[in-house]
C-alpha cells in the first residue's frame, strides 16, 4: 500500500498509507491542535523501506536529524527536495550554457574595444600578436 505524505499550512507532514483508489487530495492534520486541511505533498516508497536509523545536521539550519519524520519536517521546513542524480546533469548544463554566454559575451566586448581603438593602436596590437605575444584574459571584479 503506497505511502502518502501530506503537508498542512503549519508546515506539519503527516504520512498517511491510502490505496490509490482512496486516496484524497486533502486530508485533515493529525498533528495536535492542528486539524487545518493538508494538501497532498507527494508520494513515498513503502513504509518499510523508508523507515531507515537517520542522524545527521540539517545543512540548511544546523537542527540534529534522528528519525525519518524529521527529515521530512526538515526538507518541508526549509522547501527542499530529495536529491535526483538528474539535478547534477541540469546542473552542469546550465554551468555549460552560462560559461557559453560568458564567452560570447567577453568576444563582443573585447571585439568591440578593438573597434574604439585608433588605427595606431589596432596596427600595434596586431604587430605584437604577429610577434608571438598572447593574450590572456584575466575575470576581475570592479
Amino acid at each position: 500500500m503506497p505511502l502518502h505524505s501530506f503537508i498542512c499550512p503549519n508546515q506539519h507532514l503527516m504520512e498517511v498509507f491510502q490505496p490509490r483508489d482512496r486516496l484524497r487530495e486533502f486530508e485533515p492534520c493529525s498533528w495536535a491542535g492542528c486539524g487545518l486541511e493538508s494538501q497532498k505533498h507527494f508520494l513515498r516508497f513503502p513504509y518499510a523501506y523508508m523507515r531507515q536509523d537517520v542522524h545527521y545536521e540539517s545543512p540548511v539550519d544546523g537542527r540534529v536529524i534522528t528519525s525519518q519524520q524529521a527529515r521530512l519536517e526538515d526538507m518541508a521546513r526549509n522547501n527542499c527536495v530529495e536529491y535526483d542524480p538528474a539535478m547534477k546533469d541540469d546542473q552542469q548544463r546550465r554551468q555549460k550554457e552560462s560559461d557559453e554566454r560568458l564567452e560570447r559575451n567577453i568576444e563582443q566586448h573585447f571585439d568591440a574595444e578593438v573597434a574604439q581603438m585608433t588605427p595606431r593602436k589596432r596596427e600595434l596590437l596586431e604587430q605584437e600578436l604577429r610577434s608571438g605575444a598572447d593574450l590572456e584574459i584575466t575575470r576581475s571584479s570592479a
